[in-house]
């Protein structure tokens, strides 16, 4: 069987900040966060708070970071570029979009 990607069928399904007074987190999966001493994040070239990182549970290998509060000025923002940083090592960035 071959897959095929074809990037132009993609699109962002946009994350709802939702009303004044939610807090909206982002969760990011990668490998290699888990021991870090120092995790880092931006949106958009803005830093962003990482409120923490680990294994991810019932997954083998796998880790979680997650950060946030996604700040509301992001409201109507997008595809904007998130890019984590791992003990001064910059990973894949992905994009995201926001209502």
């Amino acid at each position: 069987m071959t897959l095929t990607f074809n990037a132009a069928d993609l699109s962002l399904a946009p994350i709802d900040l939702g009303p004044e007074g939610d807090s909206i987190f982002v969760a990011l999966f990668g490998t290699e966060i888990r021991g870090a001493g120092v995790v880092t994040a931006t949106i958009d070239g803005q830093e962003v708070p990482v409120s923490g990182f680990a294994a991810a549970a019932g997954f083998f290998g796998l880790d979680q970071a997650n950060i946030g509060p996604i700040p509301r000025s992001f409201i109507g923002a997008g595809p904007v570029e998130v890019v984590l940083s791992v003990d001064g090592v910059v990973t894949n960035s992905v994009m995201v979009s926001f209502l």
